[in-house]
C-alpha cells in the first residue's frame, strides 16, 4: 500500500510540476508558407516610425532583400507601404509578405500614414541579395 501511494504522489509531483513544451506550438491554424516563414529567424530586422498626418517614411535596406515580412506594430487601421515597385495595404495583425524576384531585388521600403496616430512597423528581412 505504501508503494501505491508513494508511486502516485511521485507521478503527481512529475505532472504537476514539470515544465509545458506548449510554447513551441503555433497559436493560430496558418498556412505552411507563413509557419515556415516565421519558424526562421529572420536575417536583420528594421524598425520604421511612421508619424501621422499623411506623412511618409522610408527606410533604405543595408542589402537588397528578396524576402521579406512587414508587421504594423503600432496602429489600428491599415496604412500603404511599398517597395517602390508595388504598393501594399500592411494592416495590424496581418504580416505583409513580400516575395520578389532576385533580378529586382528591393533595396527601399515607404510607408505613409494619412491618420493622426504614429505607426511603427517592423521589416523582417529572411533573403537578401548577395
Amino acid at each position: 500500500m505504501k508503494i501505491i501511494l508513494l508511486s502516485l504522489t511521485l507521478l503527481f509531483s512529475i505532472c504537476c510540476f514539470s515544465p509545458a513544451q506548449a510554447e513551441n506550438l503555433p497559436t493560430l491554424a496558418q498556412n505552411g508558407v507563413e509557419v515556415q516563414q516565421l519558424s526562421k529567424s529572420p536575417l536583420k530586422s528594421y524598425f520604421l516610425n511612421v508619424l501621422g498626418g499623411g506623412s511618409r517614411q522610408s527606410i533604405q535596406l543595408d542589402s537588397p532583400a528578396t524576402r521579406l515580412i512587414i508587421y504594423v506594430q503600432r496602429g489600428e487601421k491599415p496604412i500603404r507601404c511599398g517597395d517602390c515597385m508595388k504598393t501594399y495595404n500592411c494592416t495590424p495583425g496581418k504580416p505583409q509578405t513580400i516575395n520578389v524576384d532576385p533580378a529586382t531585388p528591393i533595396q527601399k521600403i515607404w510607408a505613409e500614414n494619412p491618420y493622426e496616430k504614429p505607426v511603427r512597423l517592423r521589416l523582417d528581412i529572411f533573403e537578401e541579395v548577395s
